[in-house]
C-alpha cells in the first residue's frame, strides 16, 4: 500500500468504526528487522497500515497475513491489529514501514 492510499483509507476506516477525526492520531513507524528474526507488537488499540510491499517478510495478526512469497494466501493483508508478528525470512536487515493509528482513550 502506498502512503497516499493509507492516508485516504485511515479517516474513512476510523469513521466506519465510529471514531471522529480527533479520536485518533496517525504516525509513521519504521521497524528494523534483523536477519532471520521476529518482532512481536502488542497493538490492541492501534491499527498498523503496511506501507510498501516488503519482500521476504511475513506479517501476521488477527486480521490476516502479508507474505508475498506465500502463493497460497488469497488476500495479502495490509492492515493489522492486535498481536502483530513481523518475521524477517531473509539473511539481511529489512526495514518494515507502517502508518500507525493510535486510538485515543476517553
Amino acid at each position: 500500500m502506498t502512503t497516499d492510499i493509507a492516508l485516504f483509507m485511515i479517516p474513512r476506516d476510523m469513521r466506519d468504526l465510529g471514531f471522529k477525526d480527533d479520536n485518533y492520531i496517525a504516525d509513521f513507524v519504521d521497524y528494523c528487522s534483523h536477519a532471520a528474526t521476529s518482532v512481536e507488537l502488542n497493538a490492541e488499540n492501534e491499527f498498523y497500515y503496511l506501507i510498501g510491499e516488503p519482500q521476504g517478510v511475513t506479517i501476521s495478526s488477527q486480521f490476516g497475513v502479508f507474505d508475498l512469497s506465500d502463493t497460497g494466501i488469497n488476500k495479502q493483508q495490509h492492515i493489522h491489529q492486535g498481536k502483530i508478528t513481523i518475521r524477517n525470512n531473509t539473511k539481511k536487515v529489512m526495514q518494515v514501514k507502517f502508518l500507525q493509528v493510535i486510538l485515543k482513550q476517553n
